[in-house]
């Protein structure tokens, strides 16, 4: 009889042992991390299959702002963090639903009658929680409303990344029409200065007119060199809005020509 009690509780601790989830860790590596980013690249085969089955046509060349945007929804890590959340807030809805296990303690005690062998003895207890008053269900419905709330962050996620790709593409288009107009200017401002020079060497200009539009030629070569950082600026913050670096933009052919005809939701309004 001790032997069959002895067996069945190996066999209870064992089936105990086997049902307790294990963790297996996942260290972050920074510089594996660092390592990947870099090797980031909009040619990824993955990357072009998600484009080509999100909307028509097969993988572009020239990105504009819906490849672009969708470029931004596959490789910007806040949809995957947003994600995650969701992923752990559906999990909690199944551990809410869950009932408590009962809990085995055994606590030694001592007898006083009993000197043989020992007085001393080991009593099992289990312990049975019953959760009463719609504990549980109020559980479950405050799970699952986090559950919502965490999809709908995912959703505000999307929004965000798309907005700041709409944005970084504005800013993109803006610079770099201030760099085409302030090279127009130079240019003009180069030939003003070039016909002042000409007519000063024949007695038709001072120099004094000559210095001065001189000084406003350096000042708009400034300028360019300005309006040319500015739209480096621009096209390092589009590549960090698209979740690549910003070699990854290196030779890439983008189309601004969804950017430049957009019209203002205000503007739209008023024109209906």
């Amino acid at each position: 009889m001790w032997r069959a009690t002895k067996a069945w509780g190996v066999i209870g601790l064992v089936a105990l042992l086997a049902g307790c989830a294990t963790y297996a860790p996942a260290p972050i590596v920074p510089a594996s991390t660092a390592t990947a980013f870099d090797a980031r690249s909009l040619d990824d085969p993955r990357l072009q299959s998600f484009i080509a089955a999100a909307g028509p046509g097969s993988p572009q060349r020239v990105w504009d702002l819906q490849t672009l945007t969708l470029a931004a929804l596959y490789l910007h890590p806040d949809i995957p963090l947003a994600d995650a959340k969701l992923a752990v807030a559906q999990a909690a809805i199944r551990t809410a639903a869950q009932r408590p296990n009962p809990t085995l303690s055994l606590t030694p005690q001592y007898n006083a009658t009993t000197l043989t062998p020992s007085p001393w003895t080991v009593g099992a207890a289990i312990n049975i929680l019953l959760e009463t008053f719609g504990k549980r269900p109020a559980r479950i419905r405050q799970a699952r409303d986090l559950a919502e709330a965490a999809r709908f962050d995912l959703g505000t996620a999307a929004w965000q990344v798309r907005g700041r790709v709409r944005g970084a593409m504005v800013d993109l288009w803006a610079a770099q029409q201030r760099v085409e107009l302030s090279r127009r200017r130079l240019d003009l401002q180069s030939r003003l200065v070039g016909f002042l020079e000409r007519r000063g060497a024949v007695g038709e200009a001072s120099g004094l007119d000559v210095a001065r539009e001189r000084v406003n030629r350096d000042q708009f070569s400034l300028s360019l060199q300005d309006a040319r950082r500015d739209a480096a600026d621009a096209r390092a913050v589009l590549a960090t809005a698209v979740g690549v670096p910003l070699r990854a933009l290196d030779g890439v052919a983008i189309d601004l020509s969804g950017v430049e005809h957009a019209t203002a939701p205000a503007a739209a309004s008023e024109a209906e």
